[in-house]
């Protein structure tokens, strides 16, 4: 879909396709919100354009899957390959990948983070309650 077609009036193909925008901006929020939750080291400000691209791609894929099943043809898997491509360069760019994660240290930052959390668990399981305190004189 180019600018181009918009201008002259080839509005079918924003709403309908695998290239759709309209139909698929709730979706392509939902997952750019799921991208943030699962990586607390992006910014919203410096890497959202580039998480909003990826969850675009995200959902791009999911569609084109569901068109593949019913109707596979050379164009779509060709397309499909080129976005998954794409997918995978912009999860190793956002650090979502295993070697990109390792690269940037991020593993060890969250091992650091889950060991924090677990201890923080248990050691909740020792301090009184406010309920228990207050019954006890």
């Amino acid at each position: 879909m180019t600018a181009r077609s918009v201008r002259a009036g080839n509005t079918h193909a924003l709403r309908h396709g695998v290239y759709a925008e309209v139909s698929v901006r709730a979706d392509v929020l939902d997952e750019a919100a799921l991208l943030f939750a699962r990586a607390p080291w992006l910014d919203r400000v410096r890497d959202g354009v580039l998480v909003e691209a990826t969850a675009r791609l995200v959902v791009r894929l999911r569609r084109l899957d569901a068109l593949l099943e019913s109707e596979p043809t050379q164009t779509l898997t060709s397309l499909y390959t080129r976005l998954e491509a794409q997918l995978l360069r912009d999860l190793d760019a956002l650090g979502l990948t295993p070697a990109a994660a390792a690269r940037l240290g991020l593993a060890r930052l969250d091992a650091r983070e889950r060991a924090q959390r677990l201890v923080e668990t248990d050691l909740a399981q020792y301090r009184p309650s406010r309920a228990r305190a207050q019954a006890e004189p």
